[in-house]
């Protein structure tokens, strides 16, 4: 009824470990909460099948299996999984997350046991024109003060606020659609990559960070991640 054609929802861990970091309010863990919206939507005949995310750190790593293996056994399997890989950010820093060095051929056995136990996912390098929805016009990260932002990495940040959801009137137009009309000079790093094509000018907060400037480049340097995808690809065809 309402255009919907995907419904995605975390779930970072099996319950102890998801429990660690997704709470609510009152302390309590979200796990079987989670667990049980994803049956719901499962079991729906209107609606898509869901998509798990599963977001991997360094710290969480080592038990994502165990997390798919009670997937499979709680008869799971008709979900997607995708996993998103923590990269240093704003929101996330430290020894948990992953960079260029400690990424490589991580994912390779992940992605062998989805295989094997038959999930649908896929890890083919698609052509990117944009690196995430916060470029996209319908892309709007809302605060818990209903205050506006394009991207979840600068909530807080006042010269990215671009105003309330109470208040649709006073949105600040020239935050917005800089965001939406970021773009890259050829000339730049990026413009001279062969990975361009499939990472899409990369990361605007990262390239504010990096360069002072949101069309500045925004590169993570994950390109083992695409090399071991390519890998994946070729090994295990047929």
């Amino acid at each position: 009824e309402n255009n919907c054609r995907n419904i995605q929802i975390t779930l970072d861990g099996i319950k102890e470990v998801h429990d660690k970091t997704r709470k609510f309010r009152n302390g309590k863990g979200s796990f079987d909460s989670v667990v049980n919206g994803i049956k719901l939507v499962q079991s729906s005949k209107e609606l898509p099948p869901p998509i798990i995310r599963i977001n991997i750190t360094q710290n969480n790593y080592d038990r994502v299996i165990e997390l798919i293996e009670y997937l499979e056994t709680n008869k799971m399997t008709r979900c997607y999984v995708d996993f998103g890989i923590v990269f240093d950010s704003k929101i996330s820093s430290g020894n948990s997350t992953f960079d260029e060095i400690n990424i490589k051929g991580k994912m390779l056995n992940l992605w062998k046991v989805l295989k094997d136990k038959k999930f649908n996912f896929d890890v083919r390098p698609s052509r990117k024109w944009i690196y995430c929805g916060a470029y996209c016009e319908n892309h709007i990260t809302i605060d818990v003060d209903g205050s506006l932002y394009k991207c979840w990495d600068v909530v807080k940040e006042e010269e990215f606020k671009l105003g309330n959801i109470m208040n649709f009137n006073a949105i600040d137009v020239d935050k917005y659609t800089k965001w939406i009309s970021r773009s890259i000079k050829v000339k730049d790093e990026c413009g001279v990559c062969p990975y361009l094509p499939v990472c899409g000018f990369g990361c605007a907060n990262l390239g504010y960070q990096q360069n002072g400037d949101i069309n500045g480049c925004g590169c993570n340097k994950a390109k083992w991640l695409y090399d071991d995808q390519i890998r994946f690809i070729i090994e295990n065809r047929g």
